[in-house]
């Protein structure tokens, strides 16, 4: 089985190679911008995950539970609605 890494460290590790054995064919540039552009979005996306949930890529959080311990449980519609004489 693969470890998981990050999709910024794959671009990392591709971006790398770009610079250290070049393309077979095309442009350079064209794929070093493209992905120089690819790793900044990737690295903002899993910033803005990581501070979103609290924690980092693969790191278990606080309380150790899964996503149905971080979601709130349901309430019923009815504690919702307003008890208003005048409606």
């Amino acid at each position: 089985m693969e470890t998981r890494i990050p999709a910024s460290e794959r671009t990392s590790q591709k971006l790398n190679e770009l610079l250290t054995q070049g393309v077979a064919e095309g442009d350079a540039r064209s794929e070093l911008i493209k992905l120089a552009v690819r790793k900044i979005v990737e690295e903002a996306l899993e910033a803005e995950v990581a501070e979103a949930v609290g924690r980092g890529y693969y790191e278990s959080g606080a309380a150790g539970g899964g996503l149905s311990q971080r979601i709130p449980a349901r309430t019923s519609l009815s504690s919702k609605v307003s008890t208003c004489q005048n409606c």
